[in-house]
């Protein structure tokens, strides 16, 4: 009698949430700490939802994207005027949704320029010795 059932499949892909373990954006910042972890999750647009995709999609020949892969194009798309993006909370609310641990995703809040552009020195220091100041110059 149970031959001719199929089993019931352990992850269910139209409403799974995919993720992709990536580095910690240099705008993030817990770069600099040493004890948080320097990879994180990141969530990947639906690539089974098929109006996520049309939507994804129909943004991106908005913009002059007219490829129809599965590539995340918006990715490399910027806005032009300075704090023109405005980042909105999502909270989990479907049922039996896993709830990851902050620690293994990447910061809520972003700094404007990343850790190694702070890092960097900004042109030549003044205050050295002149001779030296004379030499780097």
């Amino acid at each position: 009698s149970e031959m001719g059932r199929k089993k019931k499949p352990f992850i269910d892909k139209k409403h799974a949430t995919t993720y992709k373990l990536v580095h910690r954006s240099q705008h993030d910042p817990l770069v600099a700490d040493q004890e948080a972890n320097q990879m994180v999750l990141k969530e990947l647009p639906g690539a089974g939802d098929e109006t996520s995709r049309s939507t994804r999609l129909a943004t991106q020949r908005d913009c002059g994207i007219y490829f129809e892969d599965d590539y995340e194009y918006m990715q490399h798309v910027r806005e032009r005027e300075e704090g023109g993006v405005v980042w909105e909370a999502v909270n989990p609310t479907r049922p039996g949704q896993v709830v990851l641990p902050p620690c293994v995703l990447p910061s809520a809040e972003e700094e404007p320029v990343g850790m190694l552009n702070l890092a960097a020195p900004r042109g030549l220091d003044l205050s050295l010795d002149p001779d030296i100041v004379a030499a780097l110059d």
